[in-house]
């Protein structure tokens, strides 16, 4: 299994066959800042890291709250909050929805009833690891697919438009992080 090692930031994972920091041209020519890396893997799987300090270590709960809270003040449909477990304690996950849009109205079934918008959502998983004062976010998007932006007693009923990766491989990177 490759290792992926970022001295600027500190910490090192392991990445799946496939898995690789962006090339040198994408590098080129975007704005690219060597210590919040991107890595890319197959069928357009990205896994994206933001790196800071953080004035104060909150806890599992706390974290969990605020991650809920800033998804939702961003309009995103909070699919899951939880937690994984990586050097040896537990943090916080947060999988969700981003609408893209256009959206247009549901015009059949119970969903045109409710007023229910669809259109193009992507779905993505964020990992916070905080270790010795830093942040360390990692995110990850799934799927791409044309869907209701409010669910109806659960999951929305969708139909995948572009699948990246399951939100296990990307649980399988982050129980590999670990500080250097």
């Amino acid at each position: 299994m490759p290792r992926y090692r970022n001295t600027l930031s500190g910490f090192e994972v392991d990445l799946p066959e496939g898995w690789s920091e962006y090339g040198f041209f994408k590098r080129l020519f975007r704005t690219y800042d060597p210590a919040q890396p991107e890595l890319a893997g197959p069928n357009g799987a990205d896994l994206k890291f933001a790196v800071g300090p953080i004035a104060r270590e909150p806890g599992l709960e706390e974290m969990q709250r605020n991650l809920d809270a800033i998804a939702r003040r961003h309009g995103h449909w909070v699919v899951d909050v939880g937690s994984i477990s990586v050097a040896g304690t537990e943090h916080a996950t947060i999988m969700y929805h981003v609408p893209l849009g256009p959206f247009r109205p549901v015009t059949e079934g119970y969903a045109s009833q409710l007023g229910l918008q669809t259109g193009p959502t992507l779905r993505a998983k964020n990992y916070h690891i905080v270790l010795n004062g830093v942040e360390y976010v990692m995110t990850g998007k799934i799927a791409l697919f044309d869907g209701p932006i409010r669910d109806i007693g659960g999951e929305p009923v969708q139909e995948l438009s572009e699948l990246y990766a399951y939100d296990d491989d990307y649980d399988d990177i982050a129980r590999t992080f670990r500080l250097i």
